[in-house]
């Protein structure tokens, strides 16, 4: 099969609609971990150098935000799943279509072979 043949069997209608929302979506993830782990990283590229003292509070916190950021990438996760189920359907429906065009196509050489067959011999 060649290249051109597989892109074209792709339903990129679906995967542009749902593409910003992805992109998005793992920009707010990504955003958020950046914001919430790594708060000092401007100061310690700077500096080379972190407080290593670290509160109770501050650990529980950040477990907590740990558990809500699982929560997120989990919906995330659902939503990446839901929308490549889309996408397969749609594969489904592409592949349904050109197995219809390839029967039709056979069954239209067959009568053009018939035909020039039926005009050779008469």
């Amino acid at each position: 099969m060649k290249i051109g043949q597989i892109v074209s069997k792709i339903p990129w209608d679906k995967i542009l609609k749902y593409a910003p929302i992805i992109v998005e979506a793992a920009r707010n993830i990504y955003d958020s971990v950046q914001k919430r782990w790594f708060p000092y990283e401007k100061e310690y590229n700077k500096k080379t150098t972190r407080n290593p003292s670290v509160s109770l509070k501050e650990l529980a916190k950040r477990i907590s935000d740990l558990e809500r950021n699982e929560v997120e990438q989990a919906e995330l996760v659902q939503k990446i799943a839901s929308q490549l189920n889309d996408i397969s359907l749609g594969m489904k429906v592409i592949s349904d279509r050109i197995m219809i065009a390839l029967i039709i196509s056979g069954m239209a050489i067959l009568l053009a072979l018939i035909t020039l067959v039926s005009y050779v011999i008469k």
